[in-house]
C-alpha cells in the first residue's frame, strides 16, 4: 500500500512540473515510473510471474495493448507536448504491460526475444544516459542544429559508450562478490555528485 501511495503522489507531482526541464529530470516527479516496475516485481515475488496468472491467451492481448501504448506516443508526441503529466502515462503503462505479459506472448516470442532486441535492452539505460549530453554538446559546439552527419556520429558514439558502460561498469558492479562494498561506494558517489551539483547550483 505504501508503494502505491508513493506512486500516486509522485505521479501527481508530475502535473506541477509539466513543461519544466526540472520536472522532466526530477526523480520526484518521475519516481512513479520506477515504482510501477517495483509493484510488478513485488507481485511476482509474492504470487509468481504475472503472465502465469492471467493465462496464455490473455497475455497476447495484454502484450498487444502494451505495444500500442508504447508505439503510438512515438508519433503523437512532439516538442510542444506537455511532459511528464498525462503524456508520460501511456508509454509507462505500455512497458509495464509488456513486462507483465512475459516471454510467451506473440510479441515476446517473435520480436522482443530476438538477439538484437535483447542487446538493445541490455544497453538501453546507459544509452539513455549517454545520447542526450552528446547531442546537446554537439549543438553547443556548432551553435546551431548539428548536421545529420554530426547527429548520426553522436548516436553511434552513444551506442559504443553505452556498450562499454554496460560491460565495464554495470556488469562488474552488478555481479561483484562484495555487495556491501559496492553499495557503500555507490552511496558515496551519489552523495559526492549531489554535493557538487548543489554547490554548482548555488554558484
Amino acid at each position: 500500500m505504501s508503494t502505491f501511495i508513493l506512486l500516486v503522489a509522485s505521479y501527481l507531482q508530475g502535473f506541477h512540473a509539466v513543461d519544466s526541464g526540472g520536472g522532466y529530470y526530477s526523480p520526484i516527479s518521475r519516481f512513479w515510473e520506477l515504482l510501477i516496475g517495483a509493484l510488478l516485481a513485488s507481485v511476482a515475488f509474492r504470487h509468481g510471474p504475472v503472465h502465469l496468472r492471467i493465462g496464455v491467451q490473455r497475455t497476447h492481448a495484454v502484450a498487444s495493448l502494451g505495444m500500442i501504448l508504447v508505439i503510438v506516443p512515438m508519433f503523437t508526441l512532439d516538442g510542444n507536448s506537455s511532459f511528464p503529466g498525462w503524456n508520460a502515462l501511456p508509454p509507462t503503462l505500455g512497458a509495464a504491460l509488456l513486462i507483465a505479459s512475459g516471454p510467451q506472448s506473440w510479441w515476446g516470442r517473435h520480436l522482443l526475444s530476438r538477439r538484437l532486441m535483447i542487446g538493445i535492452g541490455l544497453i538501453s539505460y546507459p544509452l539513455y544516459l549517454w545520447h542526450w549530453p552528446l547531442l546537446v554538446y554537439a549543438r553547443i559546439i556548432t551553435s546551431n542544429v548539428p548536421s545529420a552527419v554530426v547527429r548520426t556520429g553522436a548516436v553511434v558514439l552513444s551506442v559504443l559508450l553505452a556498450y562499454l558502460t554496460y560491460r565495464l561498469i554495470e556488469r562488474p558492479l552488478r555481479f561483484h562478490r562484495r555487495r556491501r562494498t559496492v553499495v557503500a561506494g555507490l552511496v558515496a558517489a551519489v552523495v559526492i555528485i549531489g554535493g557538487v551539483g548543489a554547490f554548482t547550483f548555488q554558484q
